[in-house]
Order: C-alpha cells, then structure tokens, then sequence
C-alpha cells in the first residue's frame, strides 16, 4: 500500500514535470498577452471611473435643480452614464474571467505549487528514512504499542509522570 502510494506521487510528480515542461514554450505568449490584457483593464478602469465621475456630477446637480426644467433631464443622464460605466465595468470583469490567457496563467501557477508540495513531501520522506525514523513495515496486529503507559491493568491508563 506505501509502496503504491509513493509510485503514485512519482508518477504524479512526472506528469507535472511534463506539463510544465510543455506549457514552458507558451509563457512568453502568455505574459504579452496578460499585459496587453492589463493595459486593456486599466483603460477600461479609466473609462469608468470618468464617467462615474461625470454621472455623479449630473446626478448632484440634477438634485440640485429638481424643481426646474433641467434637473429630471440631469436625473436621467446621472442614471445612464452610472448604467453604463456599470455594464462596461461587468463586461470587462467577465472578459477578464474567461479569458484564455488567465485560465491558463492559473493553471501554471497551480502546477508549479503542486509540483513543490510533491518535492517538499518527498523531501521529508527522503531525510526521515536516512535518519531511521519513519517506519517502513506496518506494525503487528498482535503487538500494542504500551510505551509511556501505567496501570494498564485497572482501567485508569495514566501517562508516566503525570499527576492525575
């Protein structure tokens, strides 16, 4: 059972080694593209926060002039600049979700953390069998480990050097 599961995380740790390897030729793609993205989103970012600003504007001065002919018209200007900066703004969230080169980007990123938790883990493996202290037959069915324990035979099962 050991022995399988150490062969599964070797061959877990090959195919990430491999996938890794393979998504090595696109990382210079990827990068020029999550920048252009980048570039794209803080433009985007701009935009909206122009014309929050401008709706904003329109909606206090709207509120200011309520009772003349020009504040309902100011009203429902403030309304669609602030709809529109708010569905430009989703529309540029979604685009960001479901872009290929994000999806891509994370994936990498989650392969790479993956592939140091398998070479961290066989790290520990490989130090506690040089120093003797990991176990590698399974213990007796028959033998109870009974180190550190007293007065097996009342009931009471207290720790050595302990005071209750």
């Amino acid at each position: 059972q050991r022995r399988k599961n150490i062969d599964r995380m070797i061959d877990a740790y090959d195919r990430l080694a491999l996938l890794l390897k393979y998504s090595s030729q696109f990382i210079d793609k990827i990068a020029d593209s999550l920048h252009y993205n980048t570039k794209r989103n803080n433009g985007v970012s701009l935009g909206t926060s122009a014309t929050s600003v401008a709706s904003s504007v329109a909606g206090v001065v709207g509120i200011a002039t309520i009772f003349t002919p020009l504040g309902p018209h100011l009203l429902l200007a403030s309304l669609l600049f602030s709809g529109t900066s708010t569905a430009v703004q989703t529309g540029s969230e979604a685009i960001n979700y479901y872009a290929e080169p994000n999806k891509l980007a994370n994936k990498i990123i989650s392969l790479h953390g993956l592939m140091n938790s398998i070479l961290s883990v066989m790290d520990v493996l490989k130090n506690e069998l040089l120093r003797e202290q990991l176990r590698t037959s399974p213990f007796p069915e028959d033998v109870a480990v009974k180190s550190g324990i007293n007065n097996e035979d009342d009931g009471t099962n207290k720790l050595k050097g302990s005071n209750q």
